[in-house]
């Protein structure tokens, strides 16, 4: 009897734990030893016993379930639990790349064609217009193309 309220109590914590240590392997072998108990406990206690624990197992797990994703938002680690980041922060961080257009910058590294370049101080990924830039040009922001700064050398600006 031990033996299968053991493997009952290893299953119903394993699935739980699959909650915080996400990727399925504990999930699995909770469910294997659920499994285990259920055949356990008909083979020693008889099929309407076995019946009842296989029953009672499932109930409990999906209340345990229920309460975790009900209430789990509210625990006080939840951070590990749910992903709570919001797309308002890249929407910014567009906005703030596309107020650079038009401004002059220099090229921290030798762009071919991509690299890094500063803006009034600040390190930002860059891309040329497919030419190489040497580090140290003077370079004008164009436009904004997947999170880069689309540039051009200004000597070759000039002579356009």
């Amino acid at each position: 009897m031990s033996v299968v309220i053991f493997l009952a109590l290893g299953a119903i914590l394993l699935i739980v734990a699959e909650f915080f240590v996400p990727g399925g392997v504990l999930g699995f072998i909770g469910s294997i030893m659920g499994i285990i108990a259920a055949v356990m406990c008909f083979h020693l206690f008889g099929v309407r016993t076995g019946l009842y624990f296989v029953f009672g197992l499932f109930l409990f797990v999906t209340l345990m379930v229920a309460i975790l994703v009900t209430v789990g938002h509210k625990l006080p680690f939840k951070k590990s639990l749910y992903l709570s980041s919001t797309t308002q922060n890249a929407n910014v961080s567009l906005d703030y790349l596309a107020s650079l257009v038009g401004k002059d910058g220099t090229a921290l590294t030798m762009l071919r064609p991509s690299g890094r370049i500063s803006i009034d101080g600040k390190r930002y990924d860059a891309q040329s217009e497919g030419i190489y830039v040497d580090k140290g040009t003077t370079v004008k922001v164009l436009r904004i193309e997947n999170n880069h700064l689309i540039i051009r050398p200004k000597s070759s600006e000039q002579e356009e």
